[in-house]
């Protein structure tokens, strides 16, 4: 079994990765919990506002589903990541926490470059709150 929520028993019970990666375009340290449609375009201009063609923006029903967005800021390197590291699902609430992974110094070799790394999930909300940070 490995050990991420997404991934235990087979299923993924608890979110989907819509999108990540080294560049999103924003450049400060946060996470976000999207419930609608205009925030979430909003947010896609500013992370496709240099690419062509765009990331697609992911289909989402809003009554049964919430978009999560971490964005680790500006880094000086390549190398940095985000991830998932826990998930805790109560009567009312589902905490997501996430966190961000540096590159190991002396160790990894990465690319003088700025980055501003993200992950972007789909939650299910099963009528529950949402809340999530890092």
């Amino acid at each position: 079994m490995k050990g991420t929520p997404e991934q235990a028993f087979g299923k993924q019970k608890y979110y989907t990765t819509v999108s990540e990666g080294p560049q999103s375009n924003i450049e400060t340290n946060e996470v976000r919990v999207i419930a609608n449609g205009e925030e979430l375009q909003k947010m896609y201009a500013t992370i496709n506002s240099t690419r062509k063609p765009g990331i697609e923006v992911p289909e989402v029903d809003w009554k049964n589903q919430t978009v999560i967005a971490a964005f680790a800021g500006r880094k000086s390197t390549a190398g940095y990541s985000i991830d998932i590291y826990q998930v805790r699902d109560r009567k009312k609430e589902r905490i997501y926490k996430f966190a961000q992974t540096a590159p190991n110094r002396g160790t990894d070799v990465v690319s003088m470059v700025i980055t501003t790394p993200y992950m972007i999930v789909l939650v299910n909300n099963d009528n529950k709150k949402i809340t999530a940070s890092f």
